[in-house]
């Protein structure tokens, strides 16, 4: 302690000044005052019974270092506007108030495990080169850095780690080095609100395993360097709207694991220049990353793999260059993915409890061309827009399916919500799809044939009438049209639909059937004209290509009637394997060996 005698003027009216009442600032118009007057004035040496007085120095000059190391003093220790020529220590020290605003330090500040009461302003035009140490420190107000410059190029510019705060902490200023806040435990938010973060080598904001209520990180906030949150515990919301994120080597912003009871906002002009991580992240409320942009064209642009988000997930206007990727997500309201320019999308393993909601613009990248999709495993209970979408749905379930990769779960996943919402013949279309998809997977050729068999007689079992309008019916029609219509006493409706019938002649003949009975086949009548006793059947070549096709269904025409000719009897052997064919797969079908079957619907 110096004696009051040997006190110069300056610091004799600042002496006055605390021991007066009301007086808010001395000003000392760049006077120089003492470090050791300083330490006794504010350890209450020169008035022990002197009361909390909050009078502050204005522009003094303290050119030696100010050392209160271990120190508790009895007043709040404020600044206004100073310049310390060299090094602060305030290890440990314990004081009901830290107040720097304005003030220059050339040395840095050392206020390791330190304790304060109030607040810590490092604001207002505050600016220090060299490291700022608050590591361990206990503050019961607010850290407020405002405006305040930091700098300590490529070094710890500001180092709060484990620091305790009660209420909020303010980094609304300029940092040049890295931040730490590693291990932080705050009260309130942590607000970096148009702050500046240059640090390109390595951190430029370190929050890992911060506990707080809410993280700001927005309006124009600008990082340079990695910001670095995995494994924070956020009690409210992240929002970093309208942030700028710059480490284009490696992680822009590094949220892994961490834990938030509202929203994570990534919208409105954010920004992300190299990886934005999620991965691993329980998020309360919703995730929304929207009129932004991510970019990483080498790598994972945004990574949210086994991310867990309470509510809905908005993905809209975005654009991403690289890899974005949900992987394996859990998301437990809607998914909506809307006006994106995208190049590779990862939604493998994700489970949706809401609505899916997209567009087909978002699978094309600016070229027109199809981006790299896969969505394997996908999960979704509705579809946004599921009547005017059906033909988009499968193509899009076809994109990840290419070359001899298949994938049969995303048409599985679709046929499920169809079915569920009553649309029973989209989801027979996609099961008809994915059987497709699977036939061009093939290796062998003989499964490739039974395949191609099975597609064009019975759709895959998801489309079985195929088999009569394809095949039995087409056949049919044109073998009455080869096998012709003997001579009749009556016009054949049948003929006149062939075009084989002549409307002027009584009777038109073709030599290609003949009758059974032997006693008509050698009658005058036959033998000349081709005349059919009245009791002989008569034939009608359709009804006949049916009995042989069909033989379960007696028509009085195989019995009556045999071909006359080698090729006749050809073409009547082929209509019979092709009915036992046609019997043989529906009656498969029908027990459930081909194919699906549709009892429930």
């Amino acid at each position: 302690m110096i004696p009051e005698s040997d006190l110069n003027g300056a610091e004799r009216k600042v002496l006055a000044a605390f021991r007066a009442d009301g007086v808010g600032v001395v000003d000392v118009s760049d006077a120089e005052i003492g470090c050791d007057f300083l330490r006794g004035l504010f350890l209450g040496q020169y008035d022990e019974k002197a009361d909390y007085r909050g009078t502050c120095i204005a522009n003094a000059i303290i050119s030696d270092a100010l050392d209160m190391r271990f120190c508790e003093t009895k007043f709040p220790v404020r600044f206004l506007n100073c310049h310390f020529e060299k090094a602060i220590r305030f290890q440990q020290l314990t004081c009901p108030e830290l107040n720097f605003a304005g003030c220059i330090l050339k040395n840095g500040l050392n206020a390791l495990y330190a304790k304060v009461a109030g607040t810590v302003f490092l604001n207002g035009g505050f600016s220090v080169a060299g490291s700022t140490n608050l590591h361990g420190a206990e503050v019961g107000g607010q850290l407020n850095c405002t405006g305040g410059s930091f700098q300590n190029e490529g070094k710890v510019t500001l180092n709060a780690q484990g620091v305790k705060v009660t209420e909020n902490v303010f980094l609304r200023g300029q940092f040049n080095g890295e931040v730490s806040l590693a291990g932080a435990e705050v009260g309130g938010q942590l607000d970096c609100t148009g702050g500046s973060f240059q640090n390109k080598e390595g951190y430029a904001l370190n929050a890992q395993n911060i506990k707080v209520a809410d993280v700001f990180l927005r309006c124009e906030f600008t990082a340079v360097g990695e910001v670095w949150l995995a494994g924070a515990e956020i009690r409210g919301q992240l929002d970093c709207t309208g942030g700028s994120f710059q480490n284009e080597n490696g992680d822009a912003l590094h949220a892994q694991g961490i834990k938030v009871t509202e929203g994570v906002f990534l919208r409105n002009g954010f920004k992300a220049e190299g990886s934005t991580s999620l991965s691993g992240a329980e998020i309360g409320g919703q995730l929304a990353c929207m009129f932004g942009s991510f970019r990483n064209k080498e790598g994972v642009a945004l990574n949210a793999r086994n991310v867990e988000v309470g509510n809905e997930v908005l993905v809209r206007n975005l654009s991403v260059t690289g890899r974005m990727s949900f992987a394996n997500a859990t998301i437990g309201g809607n998914l909506e993915l809307s006006d994106c320019e995208l190049t590779f999308l990862l939604l493998a393993g994700v489970n949706v409890s809401g609505e899916f909601r997209d567009d087909a613009n978002v699978y094309k990248d600016h070229k027109g061309n199809d981006i790299v999709l896969n969505i394997d495993g996908f999960r979704y209970h509705r579809l946004g827009d599921v009547k005017e979408r059906v033909k988009d749905r499968l193509e899009w379930v076809g994109l990840m399916s290419d070359g001899d990769d298949f994938y049969p779960q995303p048409y599985e996943q679709l046929m499920q919500v169809y079915r569920a919402s009553g649309h029973t013949n989209w989801a027979r279309d996609a099961g008809f799809a994915l059987e497709d998809r699977r036939r061009k997977a093939m290796k062998s050729r003989w499964w490739k044939a039974w395949y191609w068999l099975l597609r064009h007689t019975i759709g895959y079992g998801y489309k079985p009438f195929r088999v009569v309008t394809r095949w039995f019916l087409p056949a049919i029609v044109g073998g009455s049209m080869f096998l012709g219509v003997p001579c009749t006493t009556w016009e054949n409706p049948l003929a006149v639909f062939a075009g084989v019938a002549n409307p002027e002649k009584e009777c038109w003949s073709q030599v290609s059937m003949l009758p059974s009975d032997a006693e008509v086949l050698l009658s005058e009548n036959w033998r000349s004209d081709r005349d059919i006793p009245p009791g002989h059947p008569r034939f009608i070549p359709f009804f006949y290509a049916v009995e042989v096709a069909l033989p379960v269904l007696p028509l009085d025409q195989t019995e009556a009637w045999h071909p006359e000719n080698t090729l006749v009897k050809f073409i009547q052997d082929i209509f019979t394997i092709i009915g036992a064919l046609v019997l043989t797969i529906l009656a498969s079908y029908g027990v459930g060996v081909l194919g699906p079957r549709w009892k429930d619907e």
